[in-house]
């Protein structure tokens, strides 16, 4: 599943769009996108109304991607709250890489940005801005965001089918 917000951001937006294609070409489906509305109870109530519900579903996500680590790193305790184990009953994935700031990376895999590369790449564009005059044309830079491997992430276990059939317990005693 895919925990997003509100936000009317293109970098929401097509994080969006990359799960659903990335899905999409796993041949797995249907996708799962829970939108986080924290209007009128704030954004933890928000992520813990959004995880009841799809952990209420008949087949509840062996994974989360949370749009950004704010989301994920506010979703793990309200997992544990829920008797869920991560990972080992669920992953749970951010998507900004924060806490490799952090002694240790703290434990959340997360898709890191390149704030650093972004900073380095804005300042040289200004630079070019203010020597050459504004482009002709406009470019829109796309970094790669390394998945940071940490302790939230696990290959799922294998669920046993759910079965409404009793009748084989009794094959077995007789």
């Amino acid at each position: 599943a895919m925990m997003s917000n509100l936000e009317e951001v293109s970098s929401v937006r097509e994080r969006e769009r990359g799960y659903e294609s990335a899905l999409e070409e796993a041949g797995l489906a249907p996708v799962r996108l829970e939108r986080v509305d924290p209007k009128g109870t704030g954004l933890t109530e928000a992520i813990r109304q959004s995880a009841r519900r799809l952990f209420d579903q008949p087949e509840p996500p062996t994974a989360i991607f949370a749009a950004n680590d704010p989301e994920a790193l506010r979703l793990l305790p309200i997992l544990g709250e829920m008797n869920l184990a991560v990972p080992g009953e669920v992953s749970v994935v951010g998507f900004d890489g924060w806490l490799r700031w952090l002694p240790g990376g703290g434990i959340l895999t997360s898709a890191g940005q390149q704030f650093e590369r972004m900073g380095h790449l804005a300042a040289k564009l200004l630079l070019q801005r203010v020597h050459e005059g504004e482009p002709r044309t406009y470019r829109h830079l796309i970094l790669e965001a390394p998945l940071i491997l940490k302790g939230s992430t696990q290959a799922p276990a294998l669920r046993a089918a759910k079965s409404e059939r009793t009748d084989w317990l009794e094959e077995i005693e007789s």
